[in-house]
């Protein structure tokens, strides 16, 4: 027999909150079973189920200490699969906006180095009139 997973106070804080974030589209349920897409609503079902029977094994509120899982592993499974889907979509998004703010960056630090040798220049030759 395979001992229990074991998770620190961060590792527990971090899949709490997770679980909660993805508890708020629960609602999922009713869209998909409305569409009749029953195959999904029968995924989606088991993955909520899954979240639901992890949640009280972590304890309640944000500040946990270690944990001990003692969730059946294919419940335990279930739950972390869209878990870590969701967090390797999240890390990707993360990169891209980070991309697009070092970007941004780069652009407002050149036009600020423009402005300030163009002034400078322009001042150097008694040019410091802002007309309008």
């Amino acid at each position: 027999m395979t001992p229990s997973p074991i998770l620190n106070p961060t590792e527990r804080d971090a899949l709490y909150r997770s679980i909660l974030v993805r508890l708020t589209g629960i609602d999922d349920v009713l869209t998909v079973i409305g569409r009749g897409d029953f195959e999904d609503a029968d995924r989606v079902c088991r993955e909520f189920s899954a979240l639901l029977r992890l949640l009280p094994e972590l304890g309640w509120g944000d500040e946990g200490s270690e944990v001990v899982l003692t969730t059946p592993p294919d419940v335990l499974y279930c739950a972390l699969v869209p878990l870590k889907k969701r967090a390797e979509s999240q890390l990707r998004e993360d990169v891209e906006e980070r991309d697009e703010i070092d970007a941004r960056r780069r652009s407002n630090q050149t036009v600020l180095d423009i402005c300030v040798k163009q002034m400078a220049e322009l001042e150097a030759r008694g040019h410091t009139q802002v007309s309008g």
